[in-house]
């Protein structure tokens, strides 16, 4: 039987009682039998001491100090005698000649007196003979354990005998158990000759025994006393054996948990310690590699066996197996399980040298699987997954204007793996922070999957090389540090300080006296002085104006670094060699620049002006034609995405896709018209990659229709619009200086070049966030001055909102309030978000908008890099760069400076850049 009780502490403690008197036959030997033949009366009262057997010793005293002094004396009976020839009797003492007991005397007319035994170490194996009992005689004792009183009632008769066979029956010795005392007495009459006895024996372990004696009767004035060693006939021992595991599955089983090695297990009685059958103390037991302890032969008693956890707040298993139908269960709980175990009874088994457990133990007996499982410390793991923008396995945090700043990966998918075990999965947020917390902690640790997302590589694997692209990562996690996880794809990666590509524009034919004009040109992004300042070779001429003409758009291939560029239709700068529907495709390798055509839609189409005539008048020495071409034939913007090139046919108004590995394989998609009322009036043109995915941008332009305003769409291919743009918000003076002031508010598309006629040009993505570029068709169709603007939409977590009031997202920009030169609104709602103001002190002049016609976000990059006109001069082509944050111009870079002199050698205000793309290469080959 086992019967569970809870306690409050964190002891964990395994009571076991092991009653080894009887054999399976019920036979009882006998050992050492304490000799009394020294023992006197006067000299109890100074502890006298007796030896028994050869170790053991014992102290025979008055409990009472010099008051009522016992009167005893040593007793030596005859054995084999005709008053001592029973044969349990005699088993007793074995081939000794005589019982040497102790006569303890009593008067009818004397007080009770009492005698003390102090065995000095716990005995587990002795029986106390008590004979002589009649009608007449009052019999009580006690015993105990270090002080601590025994529960009496748990000592048992093993023999109510008599002394001789041929005598007289002997009365039988009634034995009266309560917790405090043993009483014995006889109520049935007997021959004075035989004496009558009763052999009783401890069933926990005692050091002390008190006996007192009364007599009521001059017909009976004593009783005798023996003390004998006495056991099971097969000379039982036992051993307890068990493991402690840690039960990660929280399954209350050793089954499949893992052990734990090393662990210290104690073992003590409740009394005090425990000492095997050879007398040595045991105290504790060390776990091996499988977790297993054992304490071996050991006598019967009463144990606790517990582990003594140095952290108050560990956790045990719960008993889950109240039947102990599986031996394997854990047997401990924070309580503690008292098991009243016999020989033959549950959990108590001979123990078998063909069972690996017991190869051991000396034993006999064991009592097996008293087995302790220990619940996991919970602990935390935490980790968090970034988009590595340079892949250089750090989590990059500082803000640089000229440097990505890395930035959390929500919506990854993360499982905690134990095993072939699943114990938790999450999703990052928008901190990127996974986290487990509260598991427990198991020794063979944990694994961290990640889901990698479809093209991403992970930047810090520790183990190169890393899975393949969107492969799941399996990482080592470990409590009290963070797992870093840097994921990037072609896509978001750019490496450190790349190069910027950007158009120029160069006058006249490709083949006149600026046909070594410089057109396609790079230069360091890390750039903060004047191009044209710096030094000899920072600026690199890719493409001149004779092997390109004018083109606009700019797209590099992330493989090679190859660029590929557009033409385009711009007053008095003529088309390339191959005019209006060539592609023409430069290279960078080891800086030999070479550009040749790379594809022809005219041709393609087999028509000569599928891309619309080449409307310019050559020589072009002071005069060009066709300003009314110009945003209407050639191509528009240019993207790379997914080893294709795309670009917009104006004059069809259709998207091209170009394959960049074979040119042969071409397509042409229709582009969704919304200027219903108007549908003459669509001028689709620029590009971006949102989602990726493709995007447009266009005007309505409202030529047919000049009393309305123009109207801007961004759109999907499949012609889903995302932003619509009014274009009819206030937009400060085109120029001022002095007290005049030109307006600046856009008009429809006209052939008045100094009218301010919107074009979207380029659609930049910051994030979840759209820059939307505005180029002034206005100054490509003169030498006069074109004022851009910048406009930014903010995703909402359901679509794109324009800015309003300088505000966007709920973020605040650079100008709030009205900010023209004259304090004239500007923007939307009369704010705008990004500062793109220029005055020039000297003249006291200058343009409420020169922002950006192309715009460009490095990934990471919380900077826009714009082409632009006017920073610190009259007459420069720029790069400007903006905060994304708040809108502030930050610095800006001269990319030319007008001539006086030679007012011809550039475009000065008049639009006098194109589209501008870092050259960021793929981190994944």
């Amino acid at each position: 039987m086992i019967k569970i009780i809870k306690k409050l502490n964190f002891l964990l403690l395994i009571i076991i009682l092991l009653l080894n008197i009887k054999s399976l036959n019920g036979k009882i030997v006998y050992g050492d039998i304490l000799s009394f033949e020294r023992v006197l009366s006067p000299e109890i009262g100074k502890n006298i001491t007796l030896p028994w057997g050869d170790e053991k010793v014992v102290r025979l005293c008055n409990p009472f100090g010099d008051e009522k002094v016992p009167i005893v004396v040593s007793n030596n009976i005859p054995l084999g005698k005709e008053v001592s020839n029973d044969e349990d009797f005699l088993s007793m003492f074995g081939n000794h000649s005589f019982a040497t007991l102790l006569a303890h005397f009593n008067c009818k007319k004397s007080e009770e007196t009492c005698i003390r035994i102090n065995t000095i170490t716990p005995q587990f194996t002795s029986c106390l003979l008590i004979a002589s009992i009649d009608g007449y005689d009052h019999v009580t004792f006690n015993s105990s354990l270090g002080g601590v009183p025994t529960n009496m009632n748990s000592w048992k008769v093993d023999t109510v005998g008599k002394f001789s066979n041929y005598l007289p029956k002997a009365g039988r010795i009634i034995v009266k158990n309560d917790t405090r005392q043993i009483s014995l007495g006889c109520f049935e009459e007997s021959s004075k000759n035989n004496l009558n006895y009763v052999l009783i024996h401890p069933t926990k372990p005692i050091d002390t025994i008190d006996i007192c004696y009364k007599s009521f009767s001059e017909a009976s004035e004593y009783v005798l006393y023996g003390l004998l060693d006495c056991g099971d006939a097969s000379k039982s021992s036992f051993s307890i054996s068990g493991y402690v595991f840690s039960d990660k599955y929280y399954s209350s089983n050793r089954t499949n948990n893992p052990p734990i090695t090393g662990q210290t297990v104690y073992i003590k009685q409740r009394s005090g310690l425990v000492y095997d059958l050879d007398g040595k103390p045991v105290t504790q037991a060390i776990t091996d590699e499988r977790g297993f302890y054992y304490f071996n032969n050991i006598p019967s008693g009463d144990y606790q066996v517990y582990i003594r956890p140095s952290d108050p707040t560990t956790q045990f298993s719960p008993i889950t197996d109240l039947n102990l139908e599986d031996a394997y269960t854990n047997k401990a709980t924070n309580g503690s399980i008292e098991a009243y175990v016999f020989i033959n009874g549950s959990g108590v088994v001979p123990v078998s040298k063909t069972n690996f457990d017991d190869i051991m133990l000396t034993s006999v007996y064991v009592i097996r699987e008293m087995n302790i499982g220990i619940l996991p410390k919970n602990i935390s793991l935490i980790g968090m997954i970034f988009i590595d923008y340079n892949a250089n396995g750090i989590m990059d945090v500082d803000i640089a204007n000229t440097s990505a700043t890395d930035t959390p990966f929500s919506g990854v998918k993360v499982q905690l793996i134990d095993g072939n075990r699943v114990v938790r999965e999450v999703i990052t947020g928008a901190d990127g922070l996974f986290s487990f917390p509260d598991v427990p902690y198991i020794s063979t640790g944990y694994i961290a999957t990640i889901y990698t997302p479809t093209g991403y590589v992970m930047t810090n694997y520790p183990f190169p090389p890393a899975p393949s692209p969107g492969e799941i990562i399996n990482l080592e996690i470990v409590p009290e540090t963070e797992l870093l996880v840097g994921l990037i794809n072609n896509d978001n990666y750019c490496q450190d300080a790349p190069l910027m590509a950007i158009i120029c524009y160069a006058n006249q034919g490709y083949n006149e006296s600026h046909a070594d004009d410089p057109v396609l040109i790079t230069f360091p992004s890390t750039a903060t002085k004047h191009l044209y300042n710096m030094p000899h070779g920072t600026v690199q001429h890719v493409a001149a104006h004779k092997d390109i003409g004018s083109v606009y758009g700019i797209g590099i291939d992330r493989n090679t670094g190859d660029i590929f560029t557009s033409s385009f239709m711009k007053y008095f700068s003529g088309f390339g060699p191959n005019g209006t529907g060539a592609i023409y495709k430069s290279t960078t390798k080891n800086n030999n620049y070479q550009s040749s055509l790379y594809f022809d839609l005219n041709r393609a189409m087999n028509q000569i002006d599928y891309c619309g005539t080449d409307s310019h008048v050559y020589p072009m020495d002071n005069y060009d034609e066709g300003v009314e071409k110009v945003g209407k034939i050639a191509f528009g913007d240019l993207d790379i995405h997914n080893g294709s090139l795309y670009t917009i046919a104006l004059a069809s108004r259709e998207l091209l896709r170009v394959s960049i590995s074979d040119p042969t394989d071409f397509q042409l998609y229709n582009i969704y018209n919304p200027c219903i009322d108007e549908p003459d009036d669509w001028r689709p043109f620029a590009l971006g990659i949102r989602h990726g995915n493709i995007i447009i941008g266009g005007v309505c332009t409202m030529e047919s229709n000049p009393v309305t305003k123009p109207v801007g769409y961004v759109m999907e291919m499949g012609g889903n619009i995302i932003l619509q743009i009014p274009l009819d918000f206030p937009r400060g003076c085109k120029s001022f200086g002095g007290s005049f002031c030109i307006p600046g508010d856009y008009t429809p598309w006209s052939s008045v070049y100094f009218d301010s006629q919107p074009w979207i040009s380029d659609l930049t993505m910051d994030g979840e966030n759209m820059i939307i570029s505005i180029r002034d068709r206005g100054g490509d169709l003169d030498r006069d001055v074109g004022t851009y603007d910048i406009l930014r939409a903010c995703f909402n977590g359901d679509q794109l909102i324009l800015e309003n009031s300088g505000s966007c997202g709920g973020v605040n920009g650079a100008h709030l309030l009205p900010s023209g030169y004259f304090g004239t609104p500007d923007g939307i709602n009369g704010g705008e978000y990004y500062n793109d103001n220029f005055y020039y002190p000297t003249d006291n002049d200058g343009h409420d908008n020169v922002a950006s016609t192309a715009g460009v976000v490095i990934p990471g990059y919380h900077t826009l890099f714009g082409s632009s006109l006017d920073i610190d001069s009259v007459g420069q082509g720029t790069v400007k760069v903006w905060d994304n944050t708040n809108g502030l111009l930050l610095y800006g870079i001269g990319v030319y400076l007008q001539n006086n002199e030679n007012p011809t050698n550039n475009f000065g205000k008049a639009n006098g850049l194109g589209d501008m793309e870092p050259i960021c290469y793929n981190y994944i080959k």
